[in-house]
């Protein structure tokens, strides 16, 4: 004997039912994108400080090398001190700050500036 198969027995999801998991997986990589993308920003920044921290090494090199005279520009450390122009994580180069003797580089999303001293003023 056939068994009919009746509309309301059939197997699978209603479209409500599909809609809602797909809302649940969204708000879930909505939250994941967020956690990722403050996890990158806080490893650039980390990134950042250590290159500036051998920055200020090559700077005090110089300073010692030169007779107490600090870089006018990091060009001045390439070759000698540093193997190549330093980039920051962001893409662009690091800067001297020859008045406040400072090195530094500035966060493209939020013009804030990450600075180490490398002399006094």
């Amino acid at each position: 004997m056939i068994k009919k198969i009746k509309f309301s027995e059939k197997k699978g999801f209603s479209l409500t039912e599909l809609m809602v998991v797909i809302m649940i997986l969204s708000i879930m990589a909505t939250f994941a994108m967020q956690y990722y993308s403050s996890t990158t920003e806080d490893t650039r920044r980390t990134k950042a400080g250590q290159d500036l921290e051998g920055i200020k090494q090559a700077i005090k090199m110089y300073h010692v090398q030169s007779g107490g005279q600090y870089p006018p520009s990091i060009e001045a450390l390439v070759g000698k001190y540093l193997s190549q122009y330093p980039i920051d994580p962001w893409g662009t180069p690091y800067k001297l700050d020859t008045v406040k003797l400072e090195a530094y580089c500035t966060i493209k999303k939020t013009g804030q500036r990450i600075a180490v001293r490398y002399g006094r003023r």
